[in-house]
């Protein structure tokens, strides 16, 4: 099962700004930008959402730059990339950006994909503490949206067929890179589907209560308040980026390159990259009960209603890192967390394969 990491507070997110229309406005692209940079942190193992420093391109990339490969390996069958690219004007401009979008019959799975999602990591949820309401959800039989764009199936042996691929996979993410009005690079990364909060995904979001306090890792709110709303789970997008790349056992790092281990593979992992964001948590429709005859928090204070615990159950401290997020209007839209995935251990080279030592 993927962790998840909480967020505390949450962070604002404002979703229509994430969503490129035929044309993009110079504040879109430069929250795509933001946006982008923060979901490809590099987050610490544990419980909370601690960055580590470095981003998931610039791993990517070391690996995609700094990989030697065996002499031989198995012949790869390409599995088409489930995207579709198209340019959008920037307003006031005279420049293009380029937007990756699924496929339409990926589009076309976004209720199963979220209701699958959503399902799958509701154990985890629960055990941090968060409470459902309403009738169980149905397993769809439908992958996570990472898990659409399948890696290269691979036959019988032939000349390793990496070295093409990955020189292949170093071009498109240079295509892929854009810069914001501020100068900054980033490779765009998207929530799918882009229009989960309009009404036709109204059934994908699941009502939760948290009682923060004993046994959860939430601190308690004035007067001991009931938190509750909706969630949703929604998986991230990135065309620029092919994860079966850190799996596959034909390659290692150069001796030259000083690159280090990406993850040991352990229980929590260790390493450059021991795991990455692969879905957002997101919370709407936040209020704060309180017992009756309790007084709510005086309305000049700000109420931040998914603040953690010092120290979790889990032992990690927490707070809040790098975000104001504090929250001031009880219909906000956060992220309160963040759906993980973790490397085994990578690289992992194939000892049967000839590495010609």
């Amino acid at each position: 099962m993927n962790p998840i990491t909480l967020y505390s507070n949450g962070i604002p997110i404002s979703p229509a700004d994430l969503d490129f229309g035929t044309s993009v406005t110079q504040a879109q692209l430069n929250a795509l930008s933001s946006f982008s940079q923060m979901v490809n942190a590099v987050p610490s193992p544990g419980a909370v959402w601690i960055p580590t420093g470095s981003v998931v391109w610039t791993i990517y990339n070391l690996v995609l730059s700094f990989a030697e490969f065996a002499q031989g390996g198995p012949t790869p069958n390409f599995t088409p990339v489930q995207f579709v690219t198209r340019e959008v004007s920037i307003e006031d401009t005279d420049q293009n950006v380029t937007v990756a979008e699924p496929a339409p019959e990926v589009r076309e799975q976004a209720t199963s994909i979220l209701s699958n999602l959503n399902e799958s990591i509701l154990p985890t949820l629960a055990d941090a503490g968060f409470n459902f309401m309403g009738p169980e959800m149905d397993m769809a039989d439908t992958p996570m949206m990472e898990n659409a764009f399948a890696a290269p199936a691979f036959g019988e042996s032939q000349p390793n067929p990496l070295p093409a691929m990955f020189l292949q996979l170093k071009a498109q993410m240079s295509i892929d890179t854009l810069t914001d009005t501020l100068g900054n690079a980033f490779y765009s990364t998207y929530l799918f589907p882009q229009n989960f909060y309009e009404p036709q995904y109204d059934d994908s979001w699941k009502s939760f209560s948290i009682t923060p306090g004993q046994n959860t890792p939430w601190a308690p709110v004035v007067q001991s308040g009931t938190i509750t709303g909706e969630m949703i789970t929604l998986p991230l997008q990135r065309a620029w980026f092919s994860p079966w790349v850190f799996s596959s056992r034909g390659w290692k790092f150069s001796s030259s390159s000083g690159m280090t281990e990406l993850s040991d593979g352990g229980s929590p992992p260790q390493g450059m990259m021991p795991m990455y964001a692969s879905a957002l948590i997101i919370a709407r429709n936040i209020e704060t009960l309180y017992p009756e005859g309790a007084a709510p928090p005086p309305a000049t204070l700000p109420a931040q209603p998914f603040v953690l615990n010092d120290l979790d159950k889990h032992g990690n401290a927490a707070g809040s890192f790098g975000y104001d997020s504090t929250v001031t209007d009880p219909d906000s839209m956060l992220i309160i967390g963040f759906v993980c995935t973790p490397l085994s251990q990578c690289p992992n080279p194939d000892p049967s394969l000839n590495w010609g030592d």
